[in-house]
């Protein structure tokens, strides 16, 4: 069985394969392992990430994936509202998402969005943390949490298992 590490990995991975859009900056016509790349000035297309962030860094294109911060903001609003036996769902790779906008920003704006990432970890964390104590991990669960937090989760349901052995042994 596959660990949920190396399950992380490869969804990191899978991010990077995925196409974005791209806004050329430049003229440019190349060929990245067997991948070419034909853009004009002023075009949008869309190439795998991983080449994008290539292209990006050297400044032959800008990356169109500013929906980020929208969709940390609205998860924020929508963490918020709900009480506090209860979350909201967030997409399997929203963390990776987030982190992998991060890399590309500049310090300025990624200091302004981290406070509302954190805002929103702060209350999930200790929402999962509840969950995990009391319960297994459900699939209605499983369906609202990154695979992030459920790796976490499993972690602290299980150290709360054996605590809880520790304390009451067998009894009920």
């Amino acid at each position: 069985m596959i660990k949920m590490k190396e399950l992380i990995k490869l969804h990191k991975i899978g991010h990077e394969l995925q196409d974005v859009k791209v806004l050329f900056r430049t003229d440019i016509k190349i060929e990245i392992c067997g991948i070419k790349v034909h853009g004009k000035y002023g075009e949008m297309l869309n190439i795998p990430r991983w080449i994008a962030n290539i292209l990006e860094a050297n400044g032959y294109v800008k990356i169109q994936d500013d929906k980020i911060v929208e969709d940390l903001k609205q998860s924020l609003v929508k963490e918020n509202s709900q009480d506090e036996f209860n979350l909201s769902t967030l997409d399997d790779h929203f963390y990776i998402k987030i982190n992998s906008y991060f890399k590309r920003i500049q310090k300025q704006e990624r200091d302004e969005l981290e406070s509302l990432l954190k805002s929103l970890f702060r209350k999930r964390h200790g929402k999962i943390i509840q969950f995990a104590d009391s319960s297994k991990l459900t699939n209605e669960l499983t369906h609202k949490l990154t695979i992030e937090e459920i790796e976490f989760y499993n972690q602290i349901h299980k150290a709360s298992t054996i605590f809880t052995k520790q304390i009451f042994g067998d009894l009920k």
